[in-house]
């Protein structure tokens, strides 16, 4: 029969072994830590070459304080939706009690195109590292190129146009009744 001590410390000894080798792997998980995910939008419709997608993890804890990133991602000509993004962040700044959102967009030389319109929480509070975001059209519109001038007068119905209105408005001027 075997001591019960040296039972007792081999028992302790793998409990030991297997506590450390658990406690090792979540800390590579921990340095490891990634939030990845997809974006995408409903509208049927190509981006112009000149499109960025940018998403942000952000920490969205205090209320009426701008977000504090955490990471962010940035993807130039990023092609047909969805768009797949990885935000690699530092597992030192998350805490557990704080809340965590990714946020996305899509600009066009610096106009808005596409953002996110609701909040995408990630990490804490029973949210994984993964999320899948729906971006909506903004207001705003693509910035029209500015065509040179001469193309206006190489049209010679929109010169004639001009020519027409511009005698109306001289006949009106003259014209002591209007």
């Amino acid at each position: 029969m075997k001591d019960p001590v040296q039972v007792f410390g081999r028992l302790l000894l793998t409990s030991l072994v297997a506590g450390a080798s658990l406690v090792f792997q979540h800390m590579s998980w921990a340095d490891s830590m990634n939030v990845t995910g997809t974006a995408t939008y409903r509208e049927r419709m190509a981006l112009p070459p000149a499109a960025v997608f940018e998403a942000t993890l952000e920490d969205i804890s205090r209320a009426d304080v701008r977000a504090e990133v955490l990471g962010s991602v940035r993807i130039e000509d990023p092609g047909l939706p969805p768009f797949s993004f990885e935000i690699a962040c530092d597992p030192a700044q998350v805490q557990a009690n704080h809340a965590y959102a990714v946020r996305a967009r899509i600009a066009v030389q610096g106009c808005l195109l596409f953002t996110t319109d609701q909040v995408y929480p990630v990490l804490t509070r029973g949210h994984g590292q993964q999320v899948e975001l729906l971006l909506r059209r903004a207001g705003g519109s693509l910035p029209v190129s500015r065509a040179p001038l001469h193309w206006i007068s190489e049209d010679p119905t929109r010169s004639a146009q001009k020519a027409h209105i511009h005698s109306n408005t001289q006949n009106a001027a003259s014209d002591p009744i209007r």
